[in-house]
């Protein structure tokens, strides 16, 4: 292994005078040490590099999932932890109410059923959840997809939980986003499923 890893002579020298010191203190004879340090690194000892290498936020369950799917294109697939120094630091910065933000992916769940609404806004999403409350109060069903649900179930939209599911500036992106998130949820609006995610990602989520 040191012949493979050590960039230097010099290096693979200590290395191997460490791994003798070591071996010897294990009780290991030195014919065996010496025989063993010879073996040279063949193609089949020496780790195979991958194709390609792609890097994901880590999410449990579903990045070993993703992992194992990969590895059989020969595609190695490294878990990137969403909690780095620089996303702790940045909780000390000042909070902004998801409300004044604009650019996102949201959800609005119902009080009294398990479905959702999957929505985008590039304004304000506290101007956007103002129009969806207009409509319901003025029973317009054309206008939002919420009003619809209300009126057609008698159910009353969870406002005070409302979520941010993404955020992106990039309309097109933002679209994207959106019609992948619709397609992990029970939805209000899921017959509006658009073609912006290929049917490949909707079986990525069902990967056992």
């Amino acid at each position: 292994m040191s012949q493979v890893i050590c960039t230097s002579q010099a290096a693979q020298a200590r290395e191997k005078s460490q791994i003798k010191q070591i071996f010897r203190q294990n009780g290991y004879p030195d014919e065996i040490i010496t025989s063993t340090l010879a073996v040279k690194p063949t193609a089949k000892n020496c780790p195979k590099k991958p194709k390609a290498t792609v890097v994901l936020p880590y999410v449990k369950g579903f990045t070993e999932k993703v992992s194992h799917l990969l590895k059989r294109y020969d595609i190695r697939c490294v878990g990137k932890a969403r909690n780095t120094i620089g996303s702790m630091i940045k909780r000390n910065s000042p909070t902004y109410s998801i409300h004044d933000q604009m650019g996102l992916v949201y959800k609005i769940p119902c009080s009294s059923c398990t479905k959702v609404y999957i929505g985008e806004t590039s304004r304000k999403l506290g101007k956007r959840i103002n129009e969806h409350k207009a409509c319901v109060a003025k029973r317009n069903a054309d206008g939002s997809a919420v009003a619809r649900h209300t009126i057609e179930t008698g159910h009353d939209a969870d406002w005070a939980n409302v979520t941010v599911l993404a955020r992106e500036a990039n309309k097109g992106k933002r679209k994207i986003a959106e019609s992948f998130m619709i397609n992990c949820h029970r939805c209000f609006n899921g017959t509006e499923r658009s073609a912006f995610v290929n049917e490949t990602w909707n079986r990525l989520r069902n990967i056992t």
